[in-house]
């Protein structure tokens, strides 16, 4: 049913989004005591998901949200770069969300996500995934943990993500950032006007199961001290993607080999963004303010 199908990706996920729920408001009225959590990343905590099924349907709908539907029917029915992640949520969130991190997962915050492919994934392949913790920092403040999700075609590793997590654990006694010292200046051009529709985060959060509040509505996303909805971090990074694909490496989702991005600042939505590039990166900025939303690295075969 089409009605059904607009919310594969909830319905995929609602157990561990319960789950995962439930235990950030126990650890946000109980937090776990720092000098309890682990100072180092726990060897076994891996979990998988077997036999992925690719909804034709869902891939279309994807397209069309995260600005690519020129890019959809590619002769070898390619999946999109970063459509990996409408089916790695429930393995991702049982490892933030697990008894070893003890974490709330209410306060995380998303800083860099990197992609590396070795081969494109097709939605006849033989797929599954399996997430797990690669490196875990500690102090008494902060949490930075990197999870990695592994993506097999047929047995065959197929891609990585690596997505760097801060969790907040206090707050400290004065602020410690810094002035960062003034970059030098790139010669940015222009690819793509990058346009958020209003209801952007219930569209993609309802197709990827990540219904995060501060995604869906102003009135949820107030709750959390936004005063508008957000864009989904790995929604903007479908939409470099697909920029990259369609002006550099024309049209062929094959040629994307790695994409690397740093989140910098939240899109509020609704809102709009240029997408500028250069020879060794790109940046999605607001043109008037020179606000940077996020940049980072990409690299594109030559064929």
């Amino acid at each position: 049913m089409p009605v059904l199908d607009a919310y594969a990706g909830l319905l995929a996920n609602v157990g561990p989004l319960l789950n995962a729920y439930v235990k950030g408001i126990g650890r946000s009225i109980r937090p776990v005591p720092a000098h309890r959590l682990p100072t180092v990343a726990p060897a076994d905590l891996w979990f998988r998901r077997d036999a992925i099924r690719v909804d034709p349907g869902g891939v279309r709908r994807y397209f069309e949200i995260t600005d690519g539907v020129d890019l959809m029917g590619n002769a070898r029915g390619l999946l999109p770069p970063v459509y990996f992640t409408t089916w790695f949520l429930k393995p991702y969130l049982e490892v933030l969300s697990s008894d070893a991190l003890s974490l709330n997962l209410l306060g995380i915050v998303h800083l860099e996500n990197e992609l590396v492919v070795h081969r494109p994934l097709t939605g006849d392949d033989a797929l599954h995934c399996r997430a797990g913790l690669e490196s875990l920092d500690r102090t008494d403040t902060r949490v930075l943990l990197t999870v990695r999700c592994e993506n097999f075609a047929g047995g065959e590793l197929a891609s990585v993500s690596r997505s760097l997590i801060l969790a907040r654990l206090k707050r400290s006694g004065g602020s410690s950032k810094k002035d960062a010292p003034e970059p030098p200046p790139r010669d940015w051009r222009e690819l793509r006007t990058l346009r958020f529709a209003e209801n952007l985060g219930r569209r993609y959060g309802l197709l990827s199961g990540d219904v995060n509040p501060i995604h869906l509505h102003w009135l949820t996303s107030r709750t959390f001290g936004f005063r508008r909805p957000i864009a989904h971090g790995f929604c903007v990074k479908a939409m470099v993607a697909h920029g990259l694909v369609r002006s550099l490496a024309g049209g062929d989702i094959a040629r994307l080999r790695r994409l690397n991005i740093r989140f910098k600042n939240a899109i509020w939505l609704p809102g709009q963004a240029s997408l500028q590039v250069d020879n060794a990166g790109f940046q999605v900025i607001d043109p008037d303010t020179d606000r940077i939303y996020a940049d980072g690295e990409y690299e594109i075969s030559d064929s």
